[in-house]
């Protein structure tokens, strides 16, 4: 007896993988939610004399699967940008990256990067503003030479020491670091996204 399977009732997405046309597996997504399946096309209708259709041509068919991810996947992303994942390494494949910390008025110094890691602190990207508890930027303080002041802040090697202003009520720091734990993905406006073949593993029942 032939296997006869229809009228599906679909429970989830388990996983869904992506690959080049030659099978080469490229990335993986096992968050998917709300995928639908529209198929179209454009139709042009003939007509008699007194305006009855007598048959509709279709032509220009199209088929789009869309889904929702519940998680930001880098590999995807990287895909729809056109370009590849780069991912840093020791040296000279240390990627760099911004990073904001938000201090409370009173800490009198913080370490800029992580000692337990491999990171370098990128000379000259270090900006101090004040920031109100209601998240308004404040003024601007600058790099000093000796000791902090209200108006100044120092840096000591990777070390902050921030302004002494007392009216503050929290300074929002920014700066540049490298480091060879990160991921980097650029969306270049001459990168195209490739055709991928996507198969999809559902949980389903007839």
């Amino acid at each position: 007896m032939a296997f006869k399977l229809d009228d599906l009732v679909i429970d989830r997405i388990v996983m869904a993988v992506a690959e080049k046309t030659d099978g080469t597996l490229l990335y993986s997504l096992t968050q998917l939610t709300d995928a639908t399946i529209e198929i179209t096309a454009e139709s042009r209708d003939a007509v008699d004399a007194r305006g009855s259709l007598v048959k509709r041509f279709y032509n220009g068919k199209r088929g789009t699967f869309t889904a929702t991810n519940a998680m930001l996947n880098l590999n995807m992303l990287a895909a729809t940008s056109g370009n590849d994942k780069q991912v840093a390494g020791p040296s000279d494949l240390m990627i760099q990256q911004p990073r904001i910390l938000v201090v409370k008025q009173g800490t009198a110094t913080v370490s800029l990067v992580n000692a337990d890691t491999n990171e370098t602190l990128v000379a000259g990207s270090v900006r101090v503003y004040e920031l109100g508890n209601n998240g308004a930027l404040g003024k601007a303080y600058t790099l000093g030479t000796e000791t902090a002041t209200a108006s100044t802040f120092i840096i000591t090697g990777t070390t902050l020491t921030l302004p002494t202003d007392t009216t503050a009520e929290k300074f929002v720091v920014k700066f540049e670091k490298k480091s060879d734990n990160s991921v980097k993905i650029t969306n270049s406006s001459t990168k195209y996204p490739g055709t991928v073949k996507l198969t999809l593993k559902v949980l389903a029942i007839d």
